[in-house]
């Protein structure tokens, strides 16, 4: 008697911690919401929460990608620039490494996009020349025809440049 008591409470248990915990797309859903309503820090927590407990789902790469643009943004609180863009980059090249087949609702691959992205953060915000310019390259090289390669090859050309030099160099060009 005492057994199946104890297996009842146990059951009981389980059905109850699955009932309360939420998946990934209402986790999703939630995250949505806090960001539409500037919630910054827990929609942060949100979509931390669909990577760490839905990792091979397409909800993750989502996840992934909103933390980015938070980071990009510096929306996040009690977080340096520098600090910022890096966690930018950082969660830009997992989307890139890690969901290349994650669309947008367009149904455009998000990939070639994180990947530009890795490279203008690193080349304008962060100021890691080397790597912008290994970024942009392998850019060209995966997405040759993609819209953002004319983009990529400006930046390759400017790279390491302030804005008067650029500015200067366009002037200079024959028209």
């Amino acid at each position: 008697m005492r057994k199946s008591y104890l297996v009842f409470l146990i059951i009981i248990g389980v059905f109850l911690i699955s009932c309360s915990s939420e998946n990934e797309k209402e986790l999703m859903s939630k995250a949505q919401t806090q960001l539409r309503e500037g919630s910054y820090a827990e929609a942060l927590s949100s979509l931390e929460k669909i990577t760490n407990e839905f990792p091979k789902t397409s909800e993750a790469g989502t996840a992934f990608l909103e933390m980015a643009k938070l980071y990009q943004g510096r929306a996040i609180k009690n977080v340096d620039d520098k600090e910022s863009f890096l966690k930018a980059v950082e969660y830009y090249q997992v989307v890139y490494n890690e969901y290349p087949e994650l669309k947008n609702n367009d149904g455009d691959l998000v990939a070639p996009g994180a990947l530009f992205m890795c490279g203008f953060l690193l080349a304008n915000e962060i100021n890691d020349i080397e790597a912008a310019e290994k970024t942009y390259n392998l850019f060209l090289e995966k997405y040759p025809d993609h819209e953002l390669a004319g983009s990529a090859k400006v930046e390759l050309e400017n790279l390491g440049l302030t804005p008067e030099e650029i500015l200067l160099k366009a002037m200079a060009q024959p028209k």
